[in-house]
């Protein structure tokens, strides 16, 4: 087995692991000890790299700044009279012309910040660069953050840096007290100060978290010094804020601004509850294990607490699970083999229609197709369901027995399976026949194939169902779920459908049909919709005290946790990402009958693991703990 088959092996056996192999396998390979290149000082750059006549362009990540470090390391080396930086944006090209006029001809340094935000002058900048005559000692120095349509001409001729935060919470809170400074810290009465200190640890724990995406936060949000700077704007002198003023601006205006998902929401107040309190103040508690808030406005005694804080987090100091870690290298594999997919396709699909080339990248995904089809011949793709179907469970209050809103969904849903499958197939059968010279290629099939032989989903499929965003796993997922709808409506139409377990993973509108089972509820209830609220119970036989019309739910995946039947625990480092759910018994319940919250957790159920596309919620008990 050669060293990357061994990777492929890994990939396909233990996903979790990919990224530690793939690292292994570069360095093992390129014969370093590591891929991270070694840090280098702005210093190093101007003294080693740097040009008169080549920008020295800082290419910065969320979070990260440069402006601070570079104002400090100029002030230091050419004096701050012969430094000057400007913020672009809001109609500075002008003045960013006369400066760099300027400076280049005295030799001093110029700064100009956020080239992103003015991409259409670039040019400009581009041709005065190249008519001037540069000073020895004139240094351009640009910061821009990546952007899709930046000038390839200004990124080729720059000298390139990319400028990352350090991570960790001990050198995010460094660098805020850095850029703090000794006498801003110490300027106001010990509670100021100690808020301050707080507010820092927040700034760390809310922008650090985003490495643990999907399962810290469930995107990318752009927590900034911006943030930073109006959190300390709010806490004003310190003595004046009570608690709750500080944690509604945190959570409405500053922080929670940026915040749009309910669930992540909600782990940002419970941040704000944990550390903005007496509790914290004047030494009284942790913010980790053997890290105090000081109880003074000295700043060597913060700079002393925040030594204390280890170079690696620990997922605890999130308040995540222990085996996070794998759910991390999950979630970057995945990104990786996206990107070596595209760089393989590159320029493929490009062109006009190239016969071999296209059976060579289309030949598996047709082959596949053709085994689906063969395996489910039983699908029908010319017509659709017309037979009325039974009432599940009727009752009284529930009307006529062929109008049932889940039969009635289910039917439809098989239908939109059929239709969408149809599409699928029409589309491969006739790249099938364009590849064997039997069929005419159309401006629709040659942008299909050009989408399938980069790897991505069609446009014209995606718009009917977004699902996986692999070809192949694409059309696997939509035959097996209208293989599992025809069961569905075997079940629907015998009136069983809701006696047995379902799998909501086998529908492609989940939501909707927990929207047809609360209108089916509320009729056999004989009550509004309105009033009725979800309630589930993990107890098989107990089940839900007084539901009219209760379901069993199966097939659900638990991440971040184990759950025994009982109650939630937390997994051990060791444990796996993802491990499978009892069926849970949910049913709608009229507001005020279901469950009690004291002891059980609301947890958020989405179709997949990227938490893109959230369903609902459950309760599910989390022991004799009130938290």
């Amino acid at each position: 087995v050669s060293a990357f088959e061994k990777v492929l092996l890994i990939q396909a056996l233990r996903p979790d692991r990919m990224m530690s192999a793939i690292n292994n396998f570069c360095c093992d390979e390129l014969r370093v000890e590591s891929l991270a290149p070694p840090a280098q000082t702005l210093e190093s750059i101007w003294k080693n790299e740097s040009m008169a006549a080549v920008p020295i362009m800082l290419i910065t990540t969320p979070g990260a700044d440069p402006s601070k470090e570079l104002e400090e390391f100029a002030t230091q080396t050419v004096g701050r009279d012969r430094y000057k930086a400007l913020a672009m944006g809001g109609g500075q090209q002008e003045i960013a012309m006369e400066l760099l006029r300027s400076c280049a001809r005295t030799g001093d340094w110029l700064c100009l910040k956020n080239l992103h935000l003015v991409v259409a002058w670039l040019g400009s900048l581009e041709k005065e660069l190249n008519s001037l005559e540069f000073h020895p000692d004139f240094r351009l120095w640009l910061t821009t953050e990546p952007h899709r349509s930046f000038p390839p001409i200004l990124l080729q001729t720059s000298l390139k840096i990319t400028y990352e935060a350090p991570p960790g919470i001990k050198k995010n809170m460094e660098r805020t007290y850095a850029g703090w400074g000794d006498e801003f810290i110490g300027s106001g009465d010990e509670r100021r100060s100690q808020l301050l200190f707080l507010l820092a640890f927040v700034h760390a724990v809310v922008q650090e978290r985003r490495n643990f995406i999907p399962q810290g936060w469930t995107k990318m949000y752009e927590f900034s010094t911006g943030d930073l700077r109006a959190g300390t704007f709010a806490l004003g002198g310190g003595g004046d804020g009570d608690w709750e003023t500080i944690h509604g601006l945190m959570m409405d205006s500053i922080y929670g601004g940026r915040v749009d998902n309910p669930f992540d929401q909600r782990v940002l107040k419970c941040y704000l509850d944990k550390y903005f309190n007496d509790k914290l103040i004047g030494g009284r508690g942790q913010i980790m294990k053997g890290v105090y808030v000081p109880s003074t406005n000295v700043a060597a005694d913060y700079h002393e607490s925040i030594s204390k804080i280890p170079e690696v987090d620990a997922p605890e100091v999130f308040s995540l699970p222990a085996n996070i870690e794998r759910s991390v290298q999950r979630a970057s594999g995945t990104v990786v083999i996206e990107k070596l997919s595209m760089m393989a396709s590159a320029g493929s699909g490009v062109g006009g229609f190239d016969r071999e080339e296209w059976k060579k990248s289309l030949g598996p995904l047709l082959q596949l197709w053709s085994k689906l089809m063969e395996s489910n011949s039983e699908l029908d793709l010319t017509g659709k369901s017309k037979s009325p179907m039974k009432s599940d469970r009727s009752g009284p209050g529930s009307g006529s027995k062929s109008d049932s809103p889940v039969s009635s969904f289910v039917a439809m849903e098989y239908d939109f399976a059929l239709d969408l499958v149809g599409t699928v197939n029409s589309a491969l059968s006739q790249l099938k026949r364009i590849l064997y010279g039997s069929g005419l290629l159309t401006p629709e099939a040659l942008k299909t194939a050009g989408d399938l032989i980069k790897g991505v989903v069609p446009a014209a499929w995606e718009k009917k169902y977004e699902g996986d965003s692999k070809p192949t796993t694409y059309c696997g997922s939509i035959v097996a779920k209208a293989a599992a709808l025809k069961k569905w409506k075997k079940r629907a139409k015998s009136g069983d459908l809701l006696n047995e377990p379902v799998d909501l993973s086998e529908l492609f509108r989940a939501g909707t049909f927990l929207e047809a089972f609360r209108q089916q509820s509320a009729r056999e209830q004989g009550v509004a919709m309105d009033g009725l609220v979800l309630s589930s119970s993990w107890d098989a036989r107990r089940g839900i005290p007084g539901a009219v019309l209760p379901i069993m739910v199966e097939g659900m995946l638990l991440q971040g946790a184990v759950f025994n039947g009982e109650y939630l625990t937390e997994p051990a480092p060791n444990a796996k990402e993802v491990v499978a759910a009892p069926p849970v018994t949910i049913a709608f319940v009229e507001r005020g009958e279901e469950e009690g919250s004291r002891g059980y957790i609301d947890v958020p159920v989405y179709m997949t693991l990227t938490r893109e596309r959230f369903l609902t919620e459950v309760k599910i008990p989390c022991g004799k703990g009130e938290e």
